[in-house]
């Protein structure tokens, strides 16, 4: 896997952090406000959807075989890093900090996949 692989990858492990503490939020929701649980699955739909286009984007342009690879160490790499920063600022912090990091991280796996 060269360089500018391994930096989207990068990119995409952060970004399936991040949508997936948004997923959780919305399965084991306890709070009142029915208007945030609705944007935070929007959210977290939209999310996924971005996760699905990138596996099947990376695929057709580069390698299905990487493609596999970067989904599999995200899910590995993911649940190793998002365990150690839920310890340190919560889980719902994340969900928060996922409002701007899924578009920016989104953004940037995107323009950082091997041609």
């Amino acid at each position: 896997m060269e360089k500018g692989a391994l930096i989207s990858a990068t990119y995409y492990t952060i970004y399936s952090i991040f949508v997936f503490y948004q997923q959780s939020l919305t399965r084991n929701f306890r709070g009142s406000s029915q208007a945030f649980l609705s944007v935070v699955t929007i959210f977290s739909a939209i999310g996924m959807l971005g996760q699905l286009a990138y596996f099947i984007y990376y695929g057709w342009n580069v390698s299905w075989l990487e493609s596999l690879a970067i989904c599999a160490g995200s899910i590995v790499i993911g649940a190793i890093v998002g365990s150690i920063l839920e310890r340190v600022v919560g889980g719902l912090a994340i969900v928060f900090l996922g409002f701007a990091a899924v578009p920016i991280c989104g953004y940037m796996m995107f323009q950082t996949i091997p041609n």
